[in-house]
C-alpha cells in the first residue's frame, strides 16, 4: 500500500520540484481509438526553452478530433507507482508557466482511480480546472501565474459534470492530470504548454 506524502510544514509546497519524467505517462484518446497524442519532456537549466535555474517540465503533442467525432483529449497523467499527496493543510494550487500557446488546458485531481480491466485503464470521476493563457514565451525568468483555488474544481466524469458527489479528499490525492481536449471540436493541432513549477498554498480569503 502505497502512502501519500504528508505535506503541511511549509505555508507553500512545490509538488513536482525537481520534475521528474519517469513519474509521468501518457493517458490519450487512443484508449479509445482516437489519434492524439502527448508527451512530457524535461527541459534542462541553462538549455534553450529554460531560462531558469531549476529544470520544467514541456507537455506537448497533438489534439485530433476528428477521429473520434468532434471529441479527442490528450494528456501526462502520474504514474501508478506515484506515491500520491495530502495537501489537506493547503487550499489552492498555482501553476507558473513561462511558455503557453494560447490553447486552453485542464488541470485535474482524482482521490480514486479505477482499477484497470483486461490492460485497460477505466474512467473515474476527476476534478478539473480549465484554464486558458494568452500565448506567451518569457524568455527573462518571468512567469504567468494560473491560481486555482481547489473549491473551484468542478468533478466531472468523462468530461460531464457530476452533481451529488463526495468531497474531494485532499488527504488522499491518488493522480494529478495535465490535459488538453477538443471541447466538442472548438481546438485541434499542435499544442505545448511550459509548467516550471506546481505550487500548494494556503491563501485563506486573500483576494486573487
Amino acid at each position: 500500500m502505497q502512502i501519500p506524502v504528508v505535506l503541511r510544514a511549509l505555508t507553500t509546497a512545490a509538488l513536482f520540484t525537481p520534475w521528474d519524467k519517469s513519474q509521468w505517462v501518457a493517458s490519450d484518446d487512443t484508449v479509445r481509438n482516437g489519434t492524439s497524442h502527448s508527451a512530457l519532456d524535461i527541459i534542462q537549466p541553462g538549455t534553450v526553452g529554460n531560462p531558469f535555474p531549476e529544470t520544467i517540465a514541456n507537455f506537448h503533442g497533438n489534439l485530433d478530433y476528428v477521429t473520434l467525432g468532434g471529441a479527442g483529449f490528450a494528456s501526462q497523467r502520474t504514474a501508478d507507482d506515484w506515491p500520491g499527496l495530502n495537501i489537506s493543510a493547503y487550499d489552492t494550487i498555482t501553476l507558473e508557466i513561462p511558455y503557453a500557446d494560447g490553447k486552453t488546458y485542464t488541470f485535474n485531481l482524482k482521490d480514486t482511480v479505477p482499477p484497470p480491466i483486461n490492460g485497460v485503464e477505466q474512467s473515474g470521476v476527476s476534478w478539473e480546472f480549465d484554464f486558458r493563457l494568452p500565448a506567451v514565451n518569457h524568455t527573462d525568468g518571468s512567469v504567468e501565474k494560473v491560481v486555482m483555488p481547489i473549491s473551484w474544481f468542478v468533478p466531472t466524469y468523462r468530461g460531464r459534470v457530476q452533481n451529488g458527489t463526495a468531497p474531494l479528499d485532499l488527504s488522499s490525492i491518488k493522480r494529478v492530470n495535465i490535459m488538453i481536449r477538443s471541447f466538442f471540436a472548438e481546438q485541434a493541432g499542435d499544442f505545448e504548454l511550459h509548467i516550471k513549477s506546481v505550487i500548494a498554498s494556503k491563501r485563506g480569503g486573500q483576494k486573487l
